[in-house]
């Protein structure tokens, strides 16, 4: 996919500018890089800071491979405590590599 170019002008270098998209889930994940998106940011709208399930994330990096996207980078926010929400942290341990 193409990007925006542009100089970054402290180092005369050409930078590609990406578009990120706030997804729930994979449904929405395939939707937004088929519109151009660049990279597929995993959501939860009900959590205070947008913090998915583990095996929301998952699903949606496994659709995407399946799907023929895997180059596209799968992101997402990890910033609640865990143990404030049920989720599959335990299980996954203190790290997600996808």
């Amino acid at each position: 996919m193409a990007g925006l170019d542009h100089k970054n002008k402290e180092k005369g270098e050409e930078v590609m500018q990406r578009l990120l998209v706030s997804v729930r889930g994979p449904k929405e994940a395939l939707a937004a890089i088929k519109g151009g998106a660049h990279i597929a940011d995993v959501e939860y709208p009900a959590s205070a800071l947008g913090t998915p399930y583990p095996l929301n994330i998952m699903t949606v990096r496994n659709r995407l491979n399946r799907a023929g996207y895997k180059k596209i980078p799968v992101s997402t926010n990890i910033g609640e405590v865990p143990g404030v929400r049920a989720s599959s942290n335990k299980t996954w341990g203190s790290s997600l590599s996808f």
